[in-house]
């Protein structure tokens, strides 16, 4: 490589005392360096240094006032990576240990040979130039670190569709927050199976866009947003969303609201109780359902898992009594806890045992338990099914184990659907109750008249029981359109060649208005309370 290669861009200064060596070393420098600068002493040297940056200084040693080393240790002390080179007209070996010794970058004897000069300019050059391509280096790595933290920085804690805070953000600025509301966009899923994802994400844009102007907006991820502080909700004023040229779609939210601490918690408890309840907007209190439901679950959930663990779910048999035969000829098996002598009920924890994925393992020990009793006896007695136990691939097979174990006829065994359980829609629950009924199991609809009446699945399996939901068999007596319910129901049973079973039949006069119904069979306190042993 050609030394002017190395150092046509090196800017130096030259420190001497004699006028003569400086003109003839500063022509010499300028075959070689950009620019050369001129200190006739140290002091002026150092002076010159405040304002300028030099590649490389030249200094001489012997100098009045301050000699060259003096001037090296200096600089040094300030700059350790100043490159300085010493010059002398003296060849003494003490000056040479003692520009080693303070960190001289190069010595060079007068009258200086040509090429030693470029020796020693080839070696410091060659330093310099790494050291500013090093330093070229770390600054562009600095900016593409900057550039990358930044890039982690959005993706952390923005969202790349709307370009709002995310959830982790909200999760760092809520803490010292005393207010959040949170917004989720009503029928947001409608517009993606009907319009697309795409037309689903160009509304979250288009929410997103609206709601900047009330600041701290986070976007939580689905169809729901947050504003971190209080605001008036009767300002959310959204304009009607393009879907196409002809078709705008209005922009609703249902809302919950917190204040205090614990917000994001509180605010979400109050967002589900509003959809629970077909509410516009909830704010949160320790008296919503859901919170109390979250207490119960804090009280009861140790003690169902306990009960699990210890088999402590024992079965409670309450009599189905026969209005033609005038006596109980039926039970049904219902679950409790006991625990320590304390019988719970089960209005304690069946909706924790259904939330939390225990039902199944509750269903288990009642199945196991109930058959047990029933070995020793001829009567048919029910057992309750939920969905969750409708879908377990394990439940046909464990009551065949136990049928089988117990040596209990399956004709003997109803098994208790609830009636929204076997929906039309749900193929594998309809497919589990016609394999039990082929089986030999019998099939009772329980709490009928409620929830997603569908006469369509009687098509697809045979029920041989039909339990009027209680509330209606309650009124009965009172309420004319209780009465026309029961009647209706009772006449339709008959007509599929089903048994109907009244529930909470509590007094004479309900059982009378029952049996000139025709209703087959009476279930309730006025025959039978549920207790641990058979009457």
């Amino acid at each position: 490589m050609q030394i002017n290669n190395l150092t046509k861009s090196l800017n130096v200064l030259l420190v001497d005392d004699d006028n003569e060596v400086i003109e003839k070393m500063k022509e010499l420098f300028l075959l070689f360096f950009k620019e050369v600068d001129i200190a006739t002493n140290t002091k002026e040297a150092l002076e010159k240094m405040k304002q300028n940056s030099y590649d490389i200084i030249f200094s001489d040693i012997l100098m009045p006032e301050m000699d060259g080393i003096e001037l090296l240790k200096i600089i040094k002390n300030k700059n350790k990576n100043q490159k300085v080179i010493l010059v002398t007209a003296y060849s003494d070996s003490k000056y040479l240990f003692e520009a080693i010794e303070n960190g001289a970058d190069g010595f060079l004897v007068k009258p200086i040979k040509l090429e030693k000069l470029i020796l020693i300019l080839k070696r410091v050059a060659s330093v310099i130039q790494n050291e500013k391509l090093i330093k070229n280096f770390n600054e562009v790595l600095q900016k593409e670190l900057k550039k990358k933290i930044k890039e982690i920085e959005f993706k952390t804690y923005y969202d790349e569709l709307t370009l709002l805070k995310n959830r982790t953000a909200l999760l760092k600025d809520i803490k010292n927050k005393k207010s959040i509301t949170i917004l989720n966009i009503n029928n947001f899923d409608s517009v993606n199976i009907v319009y697309g994802y795409e037309k689903g994400d160009e509304l979250l844009k288009y929410v997103a866009s609206y709601l900047k102007q009330f600041e701290d907006v986070y976007y939580l991820g689905n169809d729901e947003f947050a504003i971190l502080k209080d605001i008036d909700i009767n300002s959310i004023l959204i304009p009607h969303f393009k879907i196409d040229d002809s078709h705008f779609m209005p922009i609703d939210f249902t809302i919950g609201i917190a204040k205090g601490d614990n917000l994001l918690k509180k605010a979400s408890l109050a967002l589900k109780e509003a959809k629970r309840k077909g509410k516009k907007c909830v704010i949160y209190s320790r008296d919503l359902d859901i919170e109390k439901f979250q207490l119960k679950v804090n009280k009861y959930l140790p003690l169902l898992k306990e009960a699990i663990k210890n088999e402590q779910i024992i079965p409670f048999f309450q009599g189905i009594y026969d209005n033609k035969l005038k006596k109980i000829t039926k039970y049904e098996v219902l679950a409790r806890i006991k625990s320590d002598n304390e019988i719970i009920s089960p209005n304690n924890f069946i909706d924790i045992a259904q939330k939390g994925g225990f039902i199944t393992d509750i269903t288990k020990q009642i199945i196991d338990k109930s058959f047990r009793v029933f070995s020793n006896n001829d009567y048919e007695f029910s057992i309750n099914l939920t969905d969750a136990d409708l879908r377990s691939d394990e439940l046909i097979d464990y009551l065949l184990e136990k049928t089988k174990y117990y040596n209990i006829k399956k004709d003997r065994i109803i098994l208790e659907v609830l009636e929204g359980i076997g929906q039309i829609e749900n193929s594998a629950i309809l497919d589990k109750l016609r394999v039990l009924e082929k089986l030999g199991f019998k099939i009772a609809i329980d709490d009928f008249g409620t929830m997603h009446s569908n006469f369509e699945r009687f098509m697809f399996f045979k029920a041989d029981y039909i339990k009027i939901d209680g509330k209606f068999i309650k009124n009965i007596a009172n309420d004319n359109n209780s009465y026309a319910i029961t009647k209706a129901i009772s006449e339709f049973a008959k007509s599929i060649n089903a048994k109907v079973i009244a529930e909470y039949v509590e007094n004479e006069k309900i059982q009378n208005i029952i049996e000139n119904l025709g209703i087959d069979y009476s279930q309730g306190y006025l025959f039978s309370k549920p207790k641990e042993r058979l009457c």
